[in-house]
């Protein structure tokens, strides 16, 4: 996991496991908790209910499009708006980062498939349509598997 993600105060302590981050704080840091060594927070990534809503509000589904969506969730979203969705993720995670092309020296990074198996790959020069990302977020292929599935199954 990487550092940039989540500053943590000196002493703490986080792992990724089963979608979850788990960040260890020791007590003399927190004075939440008392006679505890360690005081556990867990931070789950937004659910993809979110960004299937934020689908519908952003294209102005029509009314059999978001029941689709809206009932059957993630297993009714097509390939084309699985990778919609893909997108808002990377916008999220990009926050104000922009990708600027020009610049041939600025590693951008997607995600590629390869034998049933997720990992990122990198370019500098040019887009072949699918989401940009500013590093490797290894937790959106951790707990956005099943979109990853939609999107390249």
């Amino acid at each position: 996991m990487s550092k940039d993600i989540i500053n943590l105060p000196e002493g703490c302590k986080a792992s990724f496991s089963k979608n979850t981050i788990i960040i260890s704080v020791p007590n003399n840091i927190s004075s939440l908790i008392r006679n505890e060594n360690i005081l556990e927070f867990v931070i789950k990534p937004p659910p993809i209910t979110d960004y299937i809503n934020k689908l519908i509000t952003r294209y102005n589904c029509d009314t059999n499009t978001q029941f689709r969506l809206q009932h059957y969730g993630i297993n009714g979203l097509s390939k084309y708006e699985a990778m919609q969705v893909l997108q808002f993720i990377a916008d999220d995670l990009n926050g104000d980062w922009k990708v600027d092309w020009d610049n041939v020296t600025l590693v951008k990074y997607y995600i590629c498939s390869c034998n049933g198996k997720y990992s990122w790959g990198n370019i500098t020069i040019i887009n072949f349509g699918v989401p940009i990302f500013k590093k490797d977020f290894d937790e959106v292929i951790t707990h956005y598997r099943e979109l990853l599935d939609i999107i390249f199954k």
